[in-house]
C-alpha cells in the first residue's frame, strides 16, 4: 500500500514538474519575442513601472512623440524629481515644452504599482493606457494591473532588459524568479475569480 502511494506521489510530482518546465520554456520564449503592441495606436495615457533599464526613457520618448497626452510613472524613488528624470533622458532632441508628467512615490512592488495606477486612472478618468515595463516583467505587470482596471484598455509595451545581453546567468536567474512570481499571481487571481 505504501509503495503504491509512493509511486503515485512520484508520478504526480513528475507530471507537475513537467508542466512547470514546459511553462517555463514558454515563458522564456515569450520574453525573448516580446514586442510592443499596436505601436501606432494612441492612448489616453502612458504608464511606466520603474525598476528596470530603459522603461522611463521609453515612456518619455512616446510622450514626446505624441502617443498619449499624459505620462504616469509609478514606483519612483522618493529622492528623484521630475527634473532628474528629464536630465537622465537619452533623447538628443528633447522638447522644451514636455508636460503632463506625474510621479508616484508610494509603490514599492508590482502589486502596489497596480493600486497606484488604479487610483491615478480613476482620478484622471483614463480609458486606455500603454503599459511600459521590462520584457520579463510584462506578463505579471499586465495581470496585476488588468485585475484592477475594469473597462480600461491596456496595451502592453515591453522594453528589452539589458540583463538578457549583459549576462546569460543574470537573464536565466531573472526569468526563473519572474516566472514563479507570475505563476503565483496567476494562481491567486484565478482563485479569486473562481470564488466570485
Amino acid at each position: 500500500m505504501k509503495l503504491k502511494i509512493l509511486t503515485f506521489l512520484i508520478a504526480a510530482f513528475s507530471v507537475l514538474f513537467s508542466l512547470w518546465g514546459l511553462g517555463y520554456i514558454f515563458f522564456i520564449f515569450n520574453v525573448a519575442s516580446a514586442k510592443p503592441q499596436l505601436i501606432e495606436q494612441k492612448t489616453d495615457a502612458i504608464v511606466v513601472l520603474t525598476g528596470g533599464p530603459n522603461r522611463i526613457n521609453e515612456g518619455l520618448n512616446l510622450l514626446a512623440d505624441g502617443k498619449a497626452p499624459k505620462l504616469f510613472i509609478t514606483g519612483v524613488n522618493k529622492t528623484t524629481s521630475q527634473k532628474d528624470l528629464i536630465n537622465q533622458w537619452t533623447r538628443k532632441d528633447k522638447p522644451n515644452n514636455l508636460c503632463c508628467i506625474e510621479l508616484d512615490y508610494e509603490a514599492t512592488n508590482t502589486e502596489e504599482n497596480a493600486e497606484e495606477i488604479q487610483k491615478w486612472i480613476e482620478k484622471n478618468k483614463v480609458k486606455s493606457i500603454r503599459l511600459i515595463t521590462s520584457d520579463y516583467h510584462s506578463v505579471r505587470a499586465y495581470l496585476e494591473t488588468k485585475d484592477l482596471l475594469e473597462g480600461v484598455e491596456i496595451i502592453q509595451h515591453p522594453v528589452t532588459s539589458q540583463a538578457s545581453y549583459n549576462s546569460r546567468w543574470h537573464f536565466w536567474t531573472l526569468t526563473f524568479k519572474e516566472y514563479n512570481k507570475t505563476l503565483l499571481i496567476w494562481t491567486r487571481l484565478d482563485h479569486q475569480t473562481n470564488k466570485e
